[in-house]
């Protein structure tokens, strides 16, 4: 049932986050207090077993900390997303590897990482974002997050192969995701499905290249 559940999400998420690339970077303000309440929870989903829910998250943090998401369990999953987009960022910061594409690879699998339980804790958080039919916000989980990967990867791309890029590699970490969150135990696996993935795209490099001689674009680091 969850397989077919992450297939039904993940079509309405590429759908999502198609319509969503335009404004990917207003991702939500996160306040300090709402990053601590995020980070304890995550800990007790990771290393404990907890429920992304409010009940959990009173019952880890504090009775009150609910009232720091007034959006309820799909903001506190987004919050978790997007700091989760944050330190892969950081973790890229002292990449000095001079190919584009293979800074691409790297941030893809520190995002999808190999710590214990991530991967429960990855798969609840789609279970809840299924239940509650939100394909849009988790278009805007992974827009967002296609758009972290081509930061922590170094991408100065502007105009036109901005948007193409982001929309090219949204339909590669979905499917790379997917598997992760079927066979992440086998990281071999990963990395050679998501090169297989990679390389169906031909390049990272020409993603804008068919439709250069109709749309001007300013230059890229290849």
């Amino acid at each position: 049932m969850l397989k077919a559940g992450c297939a039904g999400l993940a079509e309405r998420v590429y759908g999502g986050a198609a319509l969503l690339m335009a404004g990917v970077r207003s991702g939500p303000e996160i306040s300090l207090e709402q990053e601590e309440a995020v980070r304890c929870l995550a800990s007790a989903v990771v290393e404990r077993g907890e429920d992304w829910s409010l009940v959990s998250l009173r019952r880890v943090v504090d009775g009150n900390a609910d009232l720091l998401f007034p959006g309820g369990v799909v903001e506190l999953i987004s919050v978790w997303a997007a700091l989760r987009d944050q330190d892969m960022i950081a973790a890229m910061s002292d990449v000095e590897e001079p190919r584009l594409s293979r800074r691409v690879r790297m941030a893809i699998l520190l995002r999808l990482a190999e710590a214990p339980g991530l991967r429960d804790a990855e798969r609840k958080a789609v279970s809840v974002l299924a239940a509650h039919g939100k394909g849009l916000a988790g278009g805007r989980i992974v827009a967002r997050t296609v758009d972290a990967i081509w930061q922590a990867a170094g991408d100065h791309a502007s105009g036109f192969p901005w948007f193409t890029k982001r929309i090219t590699l949204t339909g590669v970490y979905l499917s790379v995701f997917l598997f992760w969150l079927a066979r992440g135990e086998d990281r071999e696996a990963v990395e050679a499905f998501l090169d297989r993935r990679l390389k169906a795209v031909l390049s990272l490099s020409r993603f804008r290249h068919p439709l250069r001689s109709v749309v001007p674009s300013h230059p890229v680091d290849a």
